[in-house]
């Protein structure tokens, strides 16, 4: 209880640190945070006493007569690349994964856009790419045949992908794999279930937001096959990961409804969410009042993508240490 509890968590998350260093180990710690005065943690005091000289490298940095800037003005002495720069490299082209990067962070969005800095592909991102080309395999090889594909055919087929994009060298790849099968498998047993709902993967629409075109990219659309049928044609969203917490309406759903007005005006509009880790399909709705909020998030980026401004302003700051430029940011 209390500084005991405190403590025990220090300590647990202090060797947990340590121990995933595979090569070197450099831990920093600051005397002071703004005005405020900090003392460094015991357990460096034990690290060093248990370590040779000759292991271990110890730097001091001090920092003589800084003037301590506001956030603001850092920011805008720090964060702005050259205007000719980014001339040779922006695109003028408006996707809806641009305005989603430039919100999440413009700092983050300039990074990987307009400086090109580009981060390898992890574990997470080569199991999303082999689960879209089994689909689009699925798609061309067994939709409209009378025989389906069996559970082994389809789990060969995700690990044919998953070793194309070299995934089996990455961390926890074997895990990733198997639970790639277990996410085709939940597909094949949906598309069994619904032989008469043709899926489109990745279509593309262009709308129009605060009097710009931008391009959108629908996840899947289901249709019937029989034109009597009174099914409605549905937008879904894909997502992965064994949440207990149930999808809500986010910037992409702004976007597919918009997309869906424009494609089916005067029909409701049939958004839903598929999560394929689980296989649960729910409804997703967005409300009138939402819908202006995110015009108005949309609008404002807008604005400032065409007037280049770029300032380290997270949307969770929280998530800031997992950003592959964290060390580099002016944040």
């Amino acid at each position: 209880m209390g500084i005991n509890a405190h403590n025990s968590g220090e300590a647990c998350l202090f060797y947990v640190g340590i121990t995933r260093a595979r090569d070197q180990l450099v831990l920093s710690y600051s005397e002071r945070y703004g005005k405020v005065k900090y003392k460094r943690s015991l357990y460096l005091d034990a690290l060093e006493a248990g370590l040779p000289t000759e292991r271990l490298h110890i730097l001091h940095w001090e920092q003589k007569n800084a003037e301590i800037l506001p956030v603001e003005a850092a920011t805008r002495i720090s964060s702005q690349p050259g205007d000719d720069f980014i001339r040779r490299k922006r695109k003028d082209e408006l996707k809806v994964h641009t305005i989603e990067a430039y919100q999440r962070c413009p700092r983050q969005y300039a990074y990987t856009n307009i400086y090109g800095f580009g981060s390898s592909s992890d574990g997470y991102q080569l199991f999303w790419q082999a689960t879209q080309r089994t689909l689009d395999s699925l798609q061309q090889k067994f939709q409209g045949q009378s025989e389906q594909p069996t559970q082994q055919e389809i789990q060969t087929l995700y690990s044919h992908h998953w070793q194309e994009l070299g995934g089996e060298a990455t961390p926890f790849g074997m895990m990733y794999e198997e639970h790639g099968h277990e996410v085709v498998e939940l597909i094949r047993r949906e598309l069994i279930t619904r032989e008469q709902t043709h899926w489109e993967m990745r279509p593309g629409y262009t709308v129009t937001v605060a009097g710009k075109a931008i391009q959108v990219t629908v996840d899947r659309v289901e249709a019937a096959t029989s034109s009597e049928s009174s099914e409605p044609t549905r937008f879904v969203r894909t997502r992965f990961g064994k949440r207990r917490d149930k999808p809500v309406a986010e910037l992409r759903e702004f976007f597919y409804t918009l997309a869906y007005r424009q494609e089916h005006p005067g029909k409701n509009v049939e958004l839903h969410s598929h999560n394929m880790s689980t296989g649960e399909i729910v409804p997703i709705k967005l409300t009138a009042k939402k819908e202006e909020k995110f015009y108005e998030e949309v609008e404002q980026a807008i604005k400032g993508l065409e007037k280049n401004i770029y300032p380290a302003q997270p949307a969770e700051p929280f998530r800031c240490p997992t950003c592959p430029f964290f060390l580099i940011c002016p944040a």
